[in-house]
């Protein structure tokens, strides 16, 4: 940072990956307004937060001309899995247009980094290229459309485009917390295969690259965020388990013993019960494939968090939050 305190918007400060980027750029001294629809996680976080539907290209104008940011993280968006169809999450790419719609405005505008997704490609599939699209469901459809209008917008400022993996770390929720509850107490058991590498990445390490990308030199980019070296689901398993006061790994299974469990869960979910295990979530974490990160490397260096690290400020945090 120079003498020169720099402006950012970060839409969706309010969420997971948001409350963290808006905490690691007030740590860095930053002028932060963080424009989303639902208040802040953090409760200190307030001060710098604005209620907005940032679909209300009207409202988002006039704040981003007052605010006159330097730069924008747009992190902001509708998530799910339900629906096939992108009209479901049609915030993602009206949010995009938008944005640099409005860019064309903004005298002091520097950058944008918009947050895309994985899920602009079926899990496990490796696009050929930038513009290599197929989504499974409506969610990573509406994330593609979004690419698409970045790509053929007037925007006349750099901008980057950042895919993250599967995120984890303080302030999660969902699957990768549940994830690490069920590690914790030895109720997740490894598949006895072949090394199962996941793209994941520690939230820490995710705002880091995130800023690296922001003040980087380059446009028109697409990294993914994920952390690396890239380990695999069961090295990362066992050292969540040894982390938490138990000296020996996790008890491994044949994944056919895996698949009469998770077909136990699948029977629970159909009549109303929550499952740890279900068949769908078995086959997605048995998909084995390490993404493209060497231009993330290139622009970010070494990564603040390895994965022990990474693991210990995690579960730190949960007994913190009582979690």
């Amino acid at each position: 940072m120079n003498d020169n305190i720099k402006k950012v918007i970060v839409t969706g400060g309010s969420g997971f990956i948001g409350t963290n980027c808006v905490q690691m750029l007030l740590n860095q001294k930053y002028d932060v307004l963080n424009l989303d629809i639902k208040k802040p996680l953090q409760k200190d976080h307030t001060k710098f937060y604005y209620h907005i539907d940032i679909k209300d290209k009207k409202k988002l104008e006039n704040k981003l001309l007052e605010f006159d940011p330097d730069y924008i993280i747009h992190l902001a968006g509708e998530t799910g899995m339900e629906y096939l169809e992108p009209n479901f999450y049609d915030g993602n790419y009206i949010s995009a247009q938008n944005i640099c719609d409005i860019s064309q405005k903004l005298t002091s505008l520097k950058k944008v980094v918009f947050t895309s997704s994985l899920l602009v490609c079926r899990n496990g599939y490796i696009p050929i290229s930038d513009h290599d699209f197929c989504p499974p469901n409506g969610y990573g459809h509406s994330k593609a459309l979004s690419e698409i209008i970045i790509r053929k917008s007037d925007i006349k400022v750099p901008w980057d485009i950042v895919r993250p993996t599967s995120i984890w770390g303080p302030w999660f929720s969902g699957g990768y917390a549940l994830f690490f509850k069920l590690v914790s107490k030895g109720l997740f058991f490894n598949p006895r295969i072949d090394p199962i590498i996941k793209p994941t990445c520690y939230v820490g390490n995710t705002v880091y690259m995130i800023h690296q990308i922001l003040l980087s030199e380059g446009s028109n980019r697409v990294f993914y965020l994920a952390d690396y070296p890239q380990t695999s689901v069961q090295e990362w398993a066992n050292l969540i388990y040894k982390n938490t006061n138990h000296k020996k790994d996790l008890r491994t299974f044949p994944v056919f013993i895996l698949r009469l469990f998770a077909k136990v869960g699948d029977f629970l979910s159909l009549i109303g019960l929550s499952a740890p295990l279900t068949s769908s979530r078995l086959n997605n974490m048995l998909v084995s494939k390490e993404y493209p990160t060497s231009n993330t490397q290139e622009i970010v260096g070494e990564l603040p968090f390895n994965r022990e690290k990474s693991v210990i400020e995690t579960i730190k945090w949960m007994n913190d939050q009582s979690y």
